[in-house]
């Protein structure tokens, strides 16, 4: 199952004339304070939101920032911490892609046309 999560819309100052605009859930915010410090990282707006699964956060962050940032973020609890987190910040839950059929092509046949009333006006003779 996937937890939906708001998505905040954060000023990232790399250096003097470099400024992002990442799309991040708000547990990421600390990582990226931890990587930038606190005074380049701004948090903003709720712009959007995404699907997460809880269980598959931690891996995706370290996958992302390395795991000595996540760490450095969160401690030696990161993944217990980070999996809390998504689950207090979800809005929603959906199921997970990964269990679900997905087709491809058309599923059903085509529908036969709808039979209509002889263009005359006059009804059908009766046999």
């Amino acid at each position: 199952m996937k937890h939906i999560v708001p998505l905040l819309s954060v000023g990232v100052h790399r250096d003097i004339t470099t400024t992002s605009y990442p799309h991040v859930p708000e547990h990421e915010i600390l990582i990226l304070q931890n990587i930038h410090g606190d005074s380049n990282v701004y948090p903003g707006e709720t712009v959007d939101e995404t699907a997460l699964s809880a269980d598959d956060e931690y891996e995706r962050l370290c996958s992302k920032y390395g795991e000595d940032a996540v760490r450095g973020a969160y401690g030696v609890t990161a993944k217990g911490d980070i999996r809390r987190l998504v689950e207090a910040n979800a809005t929603g839950t959906m199921e997970d892609e990964r269990s679900a059929v997905v087709l491809e092509g058309p599923d059903t046949k085509p529908k036969a046309p709808a039979k209509s009333a002889p263009k005359s006006g006059k009804a059908p003779a009766k046999a």
